[in-house]
């Protein structure tokens, strides 16, 4: 409800400030070319040509005036293929062949150097090609550990914004017949949902999977049109109502998380103050990562939905392949804070001192959940954006399996703080308040609007979001697309993100973290998994019981 109300509300198209006569323009907006490999040069601006100038979303523009040196806003993804090697002219090929210039202008925009908070285009000659300027070939990578290395450094390294916003790295494989499309984007192009929804109008399914979309919308424009006035009515007020009493349920819950992080300080600060010490007493900083990312197929989608579904029996719930996996990450987190806790101990021992408090029990996690307010997609006609918003939810911290609590009791806890939190607009309320922490960075100092959207995270320990990819297999020009995994760009004050990203029969996890949180990435989403197997167990043992009652029941009949 709250992504289908949100999304009427939040519609809107941004309006485009014409700087010279329509009689200069050139008949498409294009972008300056370069070589395969070097770096892209800045598009030469001619006197005669027009400058179209549209406003960022204010998510987009918030996520530029809120990056730091160390923590730049960039979307990474890699898109994994099999078959005949991809070129760099093969991909230009069919990105001008999908018409993906007209498609998603944004793609050809930079940001403007002389109006801030502004996308810019430069129409040039027609002949120019609008998209090898943004593409780059690369080594193929030698192991997994070597991909994660490319990654890491996709995320941290900044670039010329004005320039381009975004960019991908193709390496290709002969002897395997694999290529890899390594992209990676600044958030003021466009969320990560939106950037991967508008690269499936590359793949050969892109007309199915438009049909599929409109068929849906068909669909529901009938069922609405079949509504009498007055269910019409009824309905509009029961939308109202809930906008009304669900925003001020929204703003007590958070409220109460704000006020708990305000008297409990964040553990986090104490972990990197200590790992920090220890990193200048041990090595060069220089050989410290900045990130810590891991990736890895988790299960297939029936059997995380099968699980969802054998655990949600007889408690009157309806758990979701997210609370499954949001339940998991809480029980990963505790594992990584027992580490920190052992860790610093140890290292307090080994230095002598004895002025070192140890880490306090963790009661409970603040866990961010972003929400797309148009549920991932893309709709056909539209381009690219920032249509996000989020809420953060009061979840389990670390607790004994044990003693006080099982993996499904975890999960029930879960799914009821996230399903309460979620009938209520706490998406919408946060995406129009960065609209006013936009509009206020224009007369305010931008460190006061980072500080107070990292304040509204409510000293949240991780953010986990849900991307949701083609339920079948697809293909970019006859080459089937393997895998496709993303990785998030951390928030101000957020160590850790988890993507929970289902393509075709698979459901895949990432993590990005910053290295003094997350010391082995690859550690903490085995404890993921040694989680979600806790229940599949309990998901089994259920199925087991239900088999045995029905043929008792059926006796009973």
């Amino acid at each position: 409800m709250a992504t289908s109300v949100g999304a009427r509300l939040v519609w809107g198209h941004a309006k485009l400030t014409v700087l010279a006569t329509a009689a200069a323009m050139s008949p498409k907006l294009r972008v300056a070319s370069c070589d395969a490999g070097q770096s892209p040069t800045p598009p030469t601006r001619s006197i005669n040509n027009a400058v179209l100038r549209k406003k960022m979303t204010s998510i987009g523009h918030f996520s530029m005036i809120s990056e730091t040196a160390f923590n730049p806003s960039i979307v990474t993804f890699f898109i994994k293929l099999s078959g005949p090697p991809m070129t760099l002219p093969d991909f230009a090929k069919l990105w001008q062949t999908r018409e993906m210039d007209q498609r998603h202008e944004r793609f050809h925009q930079a940001v403007s150097e002389t109006h801030p908070g502004h996308f810019e285009a430069i129409p040039l000659e027609p002949e120019q090609d609008p998209v090898s300027r943004h593409l780059s070939d690369t080594i193929f990578p030698s192991s997994r550990q070597d991909l994660q290395a490319r990654i890491q450094t996709t995320q941290t390294s900044r670039w010329n914004l004005s320039n381009e916003l975004w960019h991908i790295y193709i390496a290709s494989s002969l002897e395997k017949r694999e290529s890899l499309l390594l992209f990676r984007g600044h958030h003021a192009l466009a969320d990560g949902a939106s950037m991967g929804a508008a690269l499936m109008d590359l793949s050969d399914e892109a007309a199915i999977l438009q049909s599929q979309i409109r068929t849906l919308l068909d669909a529901r424009k009938i069922k609405a049109r079949a509504r009498t006035w007055w269910q019409k009515v009824f309905r509009s007020l029961g939308q109202l109502w809930w906008l009304f009493s669900g925003s001020i349920r929204a703003v007590c819950y958070q409220g109460e998380l704000l006020l708990w992080a305000w008297w409990n300080p964040s553990p986090w600060k104490q972990i990197e103050a200590a790992s920090n010490s220890s990193n200048v007493a041990t090595q060069d900083e220089a050989d410290v990562p900045l990130r810590n990312i891991s990736m890895t197929t988790a299960a297939p989608v029936d059997q995380v939905k099968w699980v969802a579904q054998m655990l949600s029996q007889d408690s009157g719930r309806k758990i979701t392949v997210n609370d499954v996996f949001c339940s998991c990450v809480t029980a990963a987190l505790a594992k990584q804070f027992q580490y920190h806790r052992q860790r610093m101990l140890i290292l307090a021992e080994v230095a002598g001192d004895k002025s070192t408090q140890p880490l306090p029990p963790i009661e409970r996690f603040h866990v961010t959940i972003p929400v797309h307010l148009r549920g991932g997609i893309v709709l056909p006609g539209e381009s690219v954006g920032n249509r996000l918003g989020a809420f953060t939810a009061r979840l389990p911290g670390e607790i004994d399996h044990a003693i006080t609590l099982t993996a499904t009791e975890r999960l029930r806890t879960v799914h009821d703080e996230l399903a309460f939190i979620k009938s209520t607009p706490a998406a919408l309320v946060s995406h129009l308040l960065a609209k006013v922490l936009s509009t206020a960075s224009r007369v305010l100092p931008s460190t006061w609007t980072s500080a107070a959207f990292a304040a509204s995270s409510a000293n949240s320990s991780c953010v986990v979001t849900n991307t949701r990819g083609p339920p079948q297999p697809v293909h970019m020009a006859g080459r089937k697309v393997e895998a496709i995994q993303g990785f998030i760009p951390l928030p101000p004050g957020i160590p850790i993100g988890v993507v929970v990203s289902s393509y075709a029969s698979d459901l895949g996890l990432t993590v990005t973290a910053e290295a003094w949180a997350v010391p082995n990435a690859d550690l903490f989403l085995q404890w993921v998994l040694e989680e979600y197997l806790e229940l599949v167990r309990a998901a089994k043992a259920k199925s087991e019981i239900l088999e045995r009652q029905q043929p008792y029941a059926v006796a009973q009949e």
